[in-house]
This record gives structure tokens, C-alpha cells and sequence, in this order.
């Protein structure tokens, strides 16, 4: 085996690796479906923004900038030397230039975790009894979004980013003897994998807890299973995304990914863990009927939560105030149940009449 790896111009390196090139569509396709959501936005006719719309932006934000960072730095060549040292060339830049490395480290671990606590905080809002003020909710998004880039900095400070098995995240290599691109395994990066992967775990029952609770009101609704993956088709995307993370970082953890029976894997998980830079911004247009509204200009119609057949909160012929309260009180028996009503109703979809 050669102890070198191939010369090749940067624009080859850019688009080699089928994962990499699904990765690059899958970043196109996310930035046109979110423009699509942005100008419906600008179009909707209620430029209100309600405490949903805030939530939901933020997470879309994030999701996007999540993607985005796999685009401009990852290994485009790794090759063992000796049981200790390797050979590892990156698209832009080595082990002595690695601006872009570092960069790309702390946007993934920033736009993950703060994805996380965007959603957890997103159905603990639904599941709540009582609605929370405005400023109240401002603040919770602001520490979703201030703690996750606080930890990542920190992680930047002591030198914990750097390039890891196909991207740069936690650093799992460092330099070897101020050789460029000749790398030896970082001593310490179990320490970082267990912090980051243990609080993203954390991240992940939480947000089973709310799964469940969810379910057994949209059960005891008697409700489709149709009807329950409508609703939650976002909750589904992220519990599939933290689940494939955790699971195969866990599985290469005590595997030790060094051989080249893990490379197939490795990039059906790549592409797997970045699929939701597609499917949430996708998920969110096909509930809020955007298509509909943007391209069918003869059923432009006031998208409310009243006309939905089927909803969250149960059907009431009465106005939409009485039923919040009607239905907060309904439910106060079993203080596991899904309500949400009050944050809901509170204008929880912009009106896309554009009328």
C-alpha cells in the first residue's frame, strides 16, 4: 500500500464519494425548499408571527445550517501507515491550515445539539396545560441556541474539534510530529465522545418521553396511525436521525472504525444522518398545504387549524377561545395528556390566503 495518497485537483475531491455528491443535492434541495417556505411567508396575508412560527423557524434555521456544514471541508483520502500513524488529506486545507476544519467542527456540533433542545422545547410546549408568554418562549429559543454555541466554543478553546473518520467534528486525530497530513489517534477524544454523545442521548429520551405522551392522547382520540405520523412526521425525522447517530457512533466506539469494512457504512450513515436537511423543511411545507396555496391560485383559501378534518384537539362547534378552554378542562384529570390548545390557537400557522 502506498504511503501516500493520490494528487487530485480540488474540483475532483469536491464531487467524489457518491455520499458526498447525495449529501450536496441534498443541501440544494433543502435551500429551495426553505426559500419556498420564506416566500410563502412573505406572501401569507397574516404577517403575524405566533409562538409555533418562531419555534419551528428556529429549528428550520439551524437544520439547515447543520447540512450546510458537510458541504465545504471533510477526508478525502486516509490511509495507514503503521498501527499508529496515518496519512489523512482533506479537501481544503492539512493538518497545519485547518481554518475550515475547525469551522466546519463547530457549526455540526452548534446546529445539532441546538436542534435538539429546539425540539424538546417545541413539544414540552404542546404538551403543556397552561400557555407560556411570549417573552417567556423568546427567551427559551434564545437558550437553545446561546448554550449549544457555548458548549461548542468552549469544545474550540481546549481543542477538542478536528478531523474525525469523514468529516471534521470531535477530534479523533491530531497531528503526528509536525509532519503535514501525517496524523496519529488523539488521546483524549473518548473523553469528548462521551460528553457530546451522552447529553445528545439525554436529548434523545426526552424526546422519546414526549413521543409517547403524545401518542397515548392521539390514541385515546382514536385517531389513525395515519393521522399520528401526519402530525408528528417531524417528531419522527428527528427520533430517526438522534437514533441513527447515537447507534453507529456507539457501535464504531467499541468497534473502532479503522478498518475498511466500516467505509460502506459509514456512508449509507453519512447519508442517512443528513437526510433531514431535506425531509424536515419538506415536512413542514406538505403540513401547512404551501404547494396548495403557492401554485393552485383557484383554491387560495385561509389556512387555520379550524379547517384541518382531523386535529390535535378534539372537533367543537363552538369558538375557537371556548374550545381551548373547554378542552384544557376536559383534560385536567390526566395530567399526561396532550393539550397544547391555547399555543395552537394562538395563531399557529400564518394565513396563507394572500388574499
Amino acid at each position: 500500500m502506498s504511503d501516500k495518497c493520490e494528487s487530485e485537483s480540488t474540483s475532483i475531491k469536491f464531487f467524489s464519494g457518491y455520499e458526498r455528491i447525495i449529501i450536496l443535492i441534498y443541501v440544494l434541495l433543502s435551500f429551495i425548499l426553505n426559500i419556498i417556505i420564506i416566500v410563502s411567508i412573505y406572501l401569507a396575508k397574516n404577517k403575524k408571527i405566533s409562538n409555533i412560527i418562531k419555534i419551528t423557524g428556529s429549528i428550520l434555521i439551524v437544520n439547515f445550517i447543520n447540512i450546510f456544514a458537510y458541504t465545504f471541508e471533510w477526508v478525502t483520502c486516509k490511509k495507514s501507515i503503521n498501527n499508529k500513524e496515518s496519512i489523512i488529506e482533506l479537501l481544503s486545507g492539512n493538518s497545519e491550515s485547518n481554518g475550515l476544519c475547525q469551522m466546519q467542527s463547530l457549526l455540526i456540533l452548534f446546529s445539532s445539539v441546538s436542534q435538539d433542545y429546539l425540539m424538546i422545547l417545541f413539544f414540552y410546549l404542546i404538551n403543556r396545560r397552561k400557555e407560556i408568554e411570549p417573552m417567556i418562549i423568546n427567551l427559551l429559543i434564545l437558550l437553545c441556541i446561546i448554550f449549544p454555541l457555548s458548549i461548542s466554543l468552549i469544545y474550540l478553546k481546549i481543542g477538542a474539534f478536528g478531523v474525525n473518520d469523514d468529516f471534521c467534528y470531535l477530534k479523533k486525530f491530531e497531528k503526528s510530529e509536525n509532519k503535514i497530513d501525517y496524523y496519529v489517534v488523539y488521546d483524549h477524544f473518548i473523553i469528548y465522545f462521551i460528553i457530546t454523545y451522552g447529553l445528545r442521548t439525554i436529548n434523545f429520551s426526552i424526546t422519546i418521553y414526549f413521543f409517547i405522551n403524545i401518542s397515548k392522547y392521539i390514541i385515546k382520540e382514536k385517531h389513525s396511525f395515519k393521522f399520528l405520523f401526519q402530525k408528528l412526521s417531524i417528531f419522527f425525522i428527528q427520533l430517526f436521525k438522534l437514533f441513527v447517530i447515537i447507534v453507529y457512533r456507539i457501535i464504531t466506539l467499541i468497534l473502532n472504525k479503522n478498518n475498511e469494512s466500516f467505509e460502506t457504512i459509514g456512508k449509507v450513515y453519512n447519508i442517512l444522518s443528513t437526510v433531514d436537511g431535506v425531509l424536515m423543511p419538506l415536512a413542514y411545507i406538505l403540513l401547512n398545504g404551501i404547494f396548495c396555496n403557492l401554485f393552485n391560485t383557484k383554491k387560495r383559501r385561509k389556512f387555520t387549524i379550524d379547517e384541518n378534518e382531523e386535529d390535535l384537539i378534539p372537533n367543537s362547534p363552538i369558538t375557537p377561545q371556548k374550545k381551548a378552554e373547554e378542552t384544557i378542562a376536559s383534560t385536567s384529570v390526566n395530567k399526561g395528556n396532550f393539550v397544547g390548545t391555547n399555543l395552537f390557537y394562538n395563531s399557529n400557522n400564518f394565513d396563507l390566503s394572500y388574499a
